[in-house]
């Protein structure tokens, strides 16, 4: 079996990233999105591409091997709502998704209408020392679509934070970084696995609704059948000032993929991963997440039907949920190296047996 330099983030990469997060997706709107990945993985030879009621992507590479190995990362971003469009071209809305207000004053946003795209700004009463004293909460903010009433944008319509990135050194940092990094991380695993035919059943899962209570994630155990799902996606990053490493232990960017111990991460899982970064010399760091429990996909994935094996294989991420999320390319790099050099492992073994203290 081939063996694998560790993956670098080169050119290729970075203009993936870009068109990544350049495609507007808030949870519950992700249709552009699965358009634009069903077009990219149907033109991978071998892999098969479908879409469920929902609208999570599979893209599935069957070698007819003994394994048959998860991969998930959510295609959604946190997002607004409108609610009400007033005569003047002003629009109240509501948060979707873990978004906060605070991190949305004079930000520019873009509104999804059946039209086409329609930019705004949040506009706030800058007289009001930003809704003090009962704390900024959604209604003091609006949309301003800078025009008379825009009759294209509708209530219901969804709207995002004005995409973009920027590769600046070994940081990235832009808007959707969460997970748009785990979506680059799956298509560039799914190229590796295939041009080196590993002996593996490959399932490749982009899924909706991650945001907004893990909701896409509930119906792909029924669709897919694996022995095992490694979920890929951002946490937090504890490299900050205000920081909260006594709760969530310490996650650093530049340090390597972050894996994760509490209940929703299966323990054989977790050593396996931890045995090939030591080997394969890819740099790794141990958190335990926000929360011993919930968070991503991996919480609904495990306890859906018969349950499956998970692990969250996870990039630092400073300032989650805001305009300007911040990354470190080298830890994209080592979530890659290591996922592959795992996959190639269980491949090579045949390992598909994840039943904590059982051998």
């Amino acid at each position: 079996m081939p063996i694998m330099n560790n993956w670098k983030f080169d050119g290729k990469a970075e203009s993936l990233l870009r068109k990544l997060v350049g495609v507007e997706a808030p949870s519950g709107e992700e249709i552009r999105m699965g358009g634009f990945l069903r077009n990219l993985l149907e033109t991978m030879p071998g892999v098969t591409v479908s879409t469920d009621v929902l609208g999570n992507v599979y893209a599935s590479y069957d070698t007819g091997g003994t394994v048959s190995l998860g991969l998930v990362a959510h295609i959604d971003s946190v997002g607004i709502q409108i609610t009400r469009v007033d005569s003047d071209g002003m629009c109240r809305f509501r948060m979707v998704g873990g978004l906060l207000p605070h991190v949305l004053l004079g930000q520019r946003v873009k509104i999804l209408t059946r039209s086409g795209i329609v930019d705004g700004v949040i506009g706030f009463d800058q007289t009001s020392q930003f809704g003090q004293p009962k704390g900024l909460v959604d209604s003091d903010l609006w949309i301003d679509t800078l025009s008379a009433a825009d009759s294209s944008v509708k209530a219901g319509d969804f709207a995002v934070m004005e995409p973009h990135v920027k590769a600046d050194g070994n940081l990235l940092s832009g808007t959707s970084l969460d997970d748009r990094i785990g979506v680059l991380s799956l298509l560039e695993i799914l190229r590796l696995v295939n041009e080196h035919r590993l002996p593996v059943n490959l399932h490749c899962i982009f899924s909706v609704q991650e945001e907004i209570a893990l909701r896409g994630a509930s119906i792909i155990g029924a669709n897919c059948d694996m022995d095992a799902c490694i979920v890929v996606d951002v946490d937090y990053a504890t490299d900050t000032p205000l920081s909260h490493s006594e709760q969530m232990g310490c996650l650093v960017l530049g340090h390597g993929a972050g894996l994760t111990r509490k209940v929703d991460n299966n323990p054989v899982l977790f050593r396996i991963f931890s045995d090939v970064a030591e080997k394969e010399e890819i740099p790794y760091q141990v958190n335990v997440g926000r929360y011993i429990c919930r968070g991503t996909d991996a919480a609904v994935l495990q306890t859906t039907g018969k349950g499956v094996a998970t692990l969250n294989v996870s990039v630092p991420c400073r300032y989650m949920h805001s305009p300007v999320e911040v990354c470190s390319i080298k830890d994209v790099e080592s979530v890659i190296s290591l996922i592959y050099s795992a996959i190639r492992m269980m491949a090579e073994t045949g390992c598909r047996s994840f039943i904590p203290g059982i051998d």
